[in-house]
């Protein structure tokens, strides 16, 4: 493909073996403009500063052709929550669109062109928020060549400052939409409801340092619809013990990499693929059965306890 015009948003941090494979993509590909974000070091981390400073000079060494560079590093530690949004605030506010990879995403070639051409042909339709180069259910089978979605991953990804614009990083409307029920009409069925609403409260009480939650947060109660690409264009390498979130694979799919056909045809509607989601939601999100056990018998404290016990004998994790 001619060189990519849309610019490419590089989140890394400390990993230099899976970056080498991000780059040694992104080096065939050749974008005109790369933004470049890196978190800080953390102080109590032995080593760590001299191996975020390695990943750093690795990414602009690799970067040997005509390009224009913008780096935004953070002088301290801010983590994932706060890096992640104020290095995305920073970019949209230099550019309208942008193609996003985190330093454990290796992308197929056509990814870039799915995402410029979706880009351009979405950037003035404010139903779509999103791009996704990840499709997590290999078994679902669709005709078309994408879809749209509620569920639109973040494993290699795109989006417009329109979108990023309606982005809260602090769920100011979380207590709102579970007081009045909202949410149980995006998320149908008791464990569904319940483990989605778990995960986005361990954020809120500040257990969890993520901005994924608030972005698909941000997404459902906007309705803002995703797009998936049938064949996956992404492959996650990031399931290491030295990774932020992703210590082990609970998902069970990493990504096996495909290309797209091109030209792509371009779907003449904008409607939810509802099985896709129906299908996205029983294998990610449902509460599993020994925690809905818990939730009927026990109160609240009773039940962190019971989950405390059964983390240290290694029946849950």
């Amino acid at each position: 493909m001619s060189q990519l015009q849309i610019p490419i948003v590089l989140i890394i941090f400390k990993r230099l073996d899976t970056i080498k494979q991000v780059m040694d993509v992104i080096c065939q590909i050749r974008p005109e403009r790369i933004y470049i974000i890196s978190d800080a070091a953390r102080a109590n981390m032995s080593g760590e500063r001299e191996n975020v400073l390695r990943v750093r000079q690795f990414v602009e060494e690799s970067i040997d052709w005509v390009c224009e560079i913008k780096k935004n590093y953070a002088s301290i530690n801010m983590g994932c929550k706060t890096r992640v949004k104020s290095g995305l605030d920073w970019v949209f506010e230099q550019e309208e669109m942008a193609i996003i990879l985190e330093d454990d995403i290796v992308p197929s070639h056509s990814f870039f062109r799915f995402c410029q051409e979706m880009l351009e042909k979405y950037k003035n339709d404010e139903r779509i928020m999103q791009i996704s180069g990840y499709n997590p259910l290999p078994e679902y089978t669709c005709k078309e060549q994408y879809f749209f979605s509620y569920h639109a991953p973040i494993w290699g990804w795109a989006t417009w400052r329109r979108a990023w614009n309606l982005f809260d990083n602090e769920f100011k409307h979380f207590e709102e939409f579970t007081n009045n029920h909202k949410l149980k009409f995006l998320f149908p069925g008791k464990r569904n409801y319940k483990g989605q609403i778990e995960r986005y409260r361990m954020v809120v009480d500040g257990k969890l340092s993520s901005w994924a939650y608030q972005w698909h947060f941000s997404k459902m109660i906007q309705s803002g619809l995703g797009i998936i690409p049938r064949e996956n264009l992404i492959r996650n390498i990031g399931f290491t013990a030295d990774a932020t979130h992703t210590t082990s694979n609970k998902f069970g799919y990493m990504g096996e990499l495909h290309e797209i056909e091109f030209p792509i045809k371009f779907l003449d509607y904008v409607c939810r693929e509802t099985e896709f989601d129906m299908l996205y939601q029983r294998k990610y999100n449902m509460l599993p059965i020994w925690k809905e056990i818990l939730y009927k018998i026990f109160s609240l404290e009773k039940r962190r306890s019971i989950k405390n016990i059964l983390l240290k004998i290694h029946l849950i994790r």
